[in-house]
């Protein structure tokens, strides 16, 4: 591992008082999701920054959008699975679960844009084969004048995020926007170029270098590599948290 990326061990020793942290989209997703192993470490990670009274985590607006989108998919995979489960078992949908479905039409409407194959395999393997932000055009397209129906998919995806910021604020940590400039549209260039990395990635690492933040939280293991210089990532530390 990069003298410049911190493990998870090395997390726990760090004294992190008035610290500025920047994170990404995988470290906010797994700290919201209930279902990944890696969450309580996050969770963790998340309790010692407000012990340690960091002083500012930073979100991006690339971040933002990332986040809300992928709760949003994964909000109509889970509507796929209730209703295609639902047909197969020929059951009624449960209370619990109408609550997150929505609207009835609406969600088997949607089910109904997915071939029959696809929905089998997401009961099997907990997996969508199928491209949902085109199921979602596809809906729009067909059923134009239902598509206010979809609102409640994008609502809640909204304010799941909005209710992340707000359980970190009843931490004690302020959350700040970093707005993306044309400094970092050239360093995430240069980042490109030198550390084999993808552009979303050296998005986030030209806006935490640039921004001067002093540490990239992150369970993304592309960030873990021998690449960085000094020059390019100057003070800037990399928390690998899983």
């Amino acid at each position: 591992m990069s003298g410049f990326v911190i493990d998870f061990n090395g997390i726990k020793h760090i004294d992190f008082h008035q610290a500025s942290i920047y994170t990404d989209a995988c470290f906010l997703l797994s700290y919201l999701d209930l279902s990944d192993n890696r969450g309580d470490k996050v969770s963790a990670v998340i309790d010692k920054w407000s012990k340690d009274e960091i002083k500012e985590i930073a979100i991006s607006n690339h971040v933002m959008g990332e986040v809300v989108h992928t709760l949003f998919k994964n909000h109509i995979r889970d509507v796929l699975t209730i209703v295609h489960k639902s047909r197969i078992n020929n059951e009624k949908i449960c209370n619990d679960d109408l609550s997150l479905i929505g609207d009835l039409w609406i969600s088997n409407k949607i089910t109904d844009l997915v071939p029959r194959k696809k929905l089998d395999t997401l009961l099997v393997e907990g997996e969508l084969f199928y491209n949902i932000d085109t199921l979602i055009k596809d809906f729009k397209n067909t059923y134009d004048k239902k598509r206010q129906g979809l609102d409640f998919y994008y609502n809640e995806a909204v304010n799941k995020y909005n209710g992340m910021l707000h359980d970190l604020s009843e931490l004690g940590l302020k959350i700040v926007i970093s707005n993306s400039t044309e400094d970092v549209h050239h360093l995430a260039l240069s980042i490109m170029r030198t550390s084999q990395i993808d552009s979303h990635d050296a998005i986030h690492l030209a806006i935490a270098r640039l921004q001067q933040y002093e540490y990239f939280a992150t369970l993304d293991s592309d960030f873990v590599h021998n690449y960085y210089s000094k020059e390019l990532i100057g003070k800037l530390r990399i928390l690998k948290v899983s």
